[in-house]
C-alpha cells in the first residue's frame, strides 16, 4: 500500500487514470496549481471514517485532474485544450506568477494562432515578459507572431531598441516591419537614442533598401529620422556609400530645416541618388525660408518639427544656391534638369545677388559657379562681373565667363559699354573678349572706344578692326595716324594700313614720313612699300 505500490500493466502510476499525458504533468510543473476549495456538505463516503481516509479500506480510483484540482493544460497535445486554457486566463486575467508559462508557450506551442493568442494575453499582463524570450520569439517563423512579440517588446521602452531597430527595414516580414515602424520612434527622445553601432546599423540597412523607401514606410522612418536628429545624421555624411546613402534618405524624410541644410551640402557627392536628394533638399529649404506662418496660425498641436523657427534668406542663400549651382555640373542629365529647375524657382533677385557676391570673391570655384548659373538663368545683371573677372582671368581660366557672356546674348552696344567700363589695366583684354563674345555685330560699335585715354586700348580697337577686315579700318586708321599722341598708337595704324589699296597706302606713307617719333617713320617705310 501507499508509495510503493507497483505501476499497473499499462505503465500509469496507481492511483492514475491511464490516458494521463506526461504533457499534462509538464503542465502541472509550469502552471500554478489553483487553491484548494472546501470539501462540500454531504454525507460522509463510506471509505473514510471521521472524513480522513482509513487504511482499512479500499482506496476509491479518482482521476489526476480532480485529486489535483487541475484544468485544462496550455501544454495538453489538443490544440483545442490549449485554446481553452488561454481563454480562461483571458477570463480570469493573467497573474504575474502565470506570464512565464503563457510566455514558454508563445515560444515553443506549434500553432501559430495559439502562439499569437498567447501574445495577445502577455500583453494584458501587469508583468513584462522578460527581453531574452521576446528576442527569441522575434525568430518566430509567422510574421503576425512576430509582430504581436514588438508590441511586447515596446513596453520595455529604450531596453528594447538594440532588438526592434534592426526590424524597420525588414520587408520580408511586412506585418512585423509596420508594428516595427510604429513603435521604434516612440522609443527614441530626450536622452534616448540608438549607440553609434545601432544607428550605423540603421543607416545601412536604409541605405540598401531597393527601391528606395516606400510610401508605407516612409512615416515610420521620417519619425525615426527625428527622433535621431538632424546632427547626428549629418555625422554620417562623410562615410561609406550605403550609410550615406542611409543617412542622406532619412535626412529627406525628416524635412526640418536643419536636416535639409545638411543634406544641401552634398550637391556634388559621388552617388547620383544622393545629388538628387541634395538639389531637392536646397529648394525645400529655401521654401522653408520663404514661408513666414505666424505663431498665432499654428496649430497648437503641431510637431516639434513644424514649429522650428523658419530657415531665414540670408542664412540659407549661400550654401543652398551653391549647392545647386554645383548640381548644374553634376554629369547625370536628371540631377541638372532638377537643379536648374529648383534656381528657377527661387527668387530671381536672391540668385542674382549671390551670383554677383560670388564674382566679386577670390574665390575662383564659387565664381565659376556663379558665372554658370548667370549663364543659365540669363541673369543679365551679372554681366558687368562675368565681364570683370573674364578680363582678369588667364586664357586658359575664361571660359566659364566667356560661356555665361555669351548666353545672356547681350548687344554689341552694351558688350562695348562693358568693356569701356573694365579696370584700365584689364580694358586691353575686355576689348577682344567683347569682340570674342559678340563677334562682327560688335566692330560697328568699337570705333568709339579710339576715344579712350588709354593707348593700349585704341591700339586693340584698331589691331581687331584690322584682322576682321572692317570696311572702316582704313578711315579710322589715317585718323590715328594723323591725330594720335601716341607714337605706339600711330605704328599700329600703319600695320593696318599695309593692307590698304596702293592710293591709302601712298598717301599714309607720305604722312608717316613727317612724323616725329623716328620709330613711326621706319615701320612706315617697312610696312607701307611704295
Amino acid at each position: 500500500m501507499g508509495g510503493n505500490e507497483p505501476a499497473d500493466k499499462d505503465g500509469t502510476e496507481p492511483g492514475v487514470q491511464p490516458g494521463d499525458s506526461i504533457l499534462d504533468a509538464v503542465g502541472e510543473a509550469f502552471e500554478p496549481r489553483p487553491p484548494a476549495f472546501p470539501r462540500a456538505e454531504g454525507p460522509v463516503d463510506p471509505t473514510t471514517k471521521g472524513g480522513h481516509p482509513s487504511p482499512l479500506l479500499r482506496r476509491r480510483e479518482v482521476s489526476s485532474a480532480v485529486r489535483f484540482g487541475r484544468r485544462t493544460s496550455l501544454f495538453s497535445p489538443s490544440p483545442q485544450e490549449r485554446r481553452a486554457r488561454l481563454s480562461e486566463f483571458a477570463s480570469t486575467g493573467v497573474e504575474a506568477g502565470q506570464v512565464e508559462a503563457i510566455a514558454r508557450v508563445l515560444t515553443a506551442d506549434p500553432d501559430p494562432d495559439i502562439r499569437i493568442a498567447a501574445a495577445r494575453l502577455l500583453a494584458e499582463a501587469s508583468r513584462k515578459v522578460p527581453l531574452p524570450l521576446l528576442a527569441r520569439a522575434l525568430a518566430d517563423p509567422h510574421d503576425g507572431v512576430r509582430s504581436a512579440v514588438v508590441r511586447l517588446a515596446a513596453v520595455h521602452g529604450a531596453d528594447a531598441v538594440p532588438i526592434l531597430l534592426p526590424l524597420v527595414t525588414q520587408r520580408r516580414w511586412p506585418a512585423t516591419q509596420s508594428a516595427a515602424l510604429e513603435v521604434a520612434p516612440d522609443l527614441l527622445g530626450p536622452g534616448i537614442s540608438p549607440s553609434d553601432s545601432e544607428l550605423e546599423r540603421l543607416l545601412t540597412s536604409v541605405g540598401s533598401l531597393d527601391p528606395p523607401p516606400l510610401p508605407m514606410e516612409r512615416p515610420g522612418l521620417e519619425s525615426l529620422s527625428r527622433a535621431v536628429g538632424p546632427s547626428r545624421l549629418a555625422r554620417w555624411f562623410g562615410t561609406v556609400d550605403i550609410t550615406r546613402l542611409g543617412a542622406a534618405r532619412l535626412a529627406m524624410l525628416a524635412r526640418t530645416p536643419p536636416a535639409l541644410r545638411a543634406l544641401a551640402t552634398l550637391a556634388d557627392d559621388p552617388l547620383d541618388e544622393i545629388r538628387v536628394l541634395a538639389a531637392n533638399a536646397a529648394r525645400l529649404a529655401h521654401e522653408a525660408a520663404a514661408v513666414t506662418t505666424p505663431s498665432s496660425d499654428r496649430p497648437a498641436d503641431a510637431p516639434q518639427a513644424a514649429m522650428a523657427p523658419p530657415l531665414k534668406a540670408e542664412e540659407a542663400e549661400p550654401a543652398i544656391i551653391a549647392s545647386l549651382a554645383r548640381a548644374l555640373t553634376d554629369p547625370a542629365q536628371p540631377v541638372r534638369g532638377q537643379a536648374q529647375a529648383a534656381l528657377e524657382r527661387l527668387p530671381r533677385s536672391l540668385v542674382a545677388r549671390w551670383v554677383e557676391r560670388a564674382l566679386g570673391q577670390e574665390e575662383t570655384n564659387e565664381a565659376d559657379l556663379a558665372a554658370r548659373v548667370a549663364g543659365r538663368l540669363g541673369i543679365g545683371s551679372a554681366a558687368k562681373g562675368l565681364f570683370e573677372r573674364a578680363a582678369g582671368a588667364p586664357a586658359e581660366a575664361r571660359g566659364p565667363y566667356l560661356a555665361a557672356l555669351s548666353a545672356l546674348r547681350l548687344e554689341p552696344d552694351e558688350l562695348v559699354r562693358l568693356a569701356s567700363e573694365a579696370e584700365p589695366a584689364h580694358r586691353q583684354t575686355a576689348v577682344s573678349l567683347a569682340w570674342q563674345v559678340g563677334g562682327r555685330r560688335v566692330l560697328p560699335h568699337l570705333s568709339r572706344l579710339l576715344a579712350d585715354s588709354a593707348g593700349a586700348v585704341r591700339m586693340a580697337v584698331i589691331e581687331l578692326l584690322s584682322e576682321s577686315a572692317d570696311p572702316s579700318i582704313a578711315s579710322l586708321a589715317l585718323d590715328r595716324l594723323a591725330n594720335d599722341a601716341s607714337a605706339a598708337v600711330r605704328a599700329t595704324a600703319i600695320h593696318a594700313l599695309a593692307s590698304a589699296d596702293p592710293s591709302i597706302r601712298q598717301g599714309a606713307l607720305f604722312k608717316a614720313l613727317s612724323d616725329p617719333d623716328p620709330d613711326v617713320r621706319s615701320t612706315a617705310v617697312e610696312a607701307l612699300p611704295n
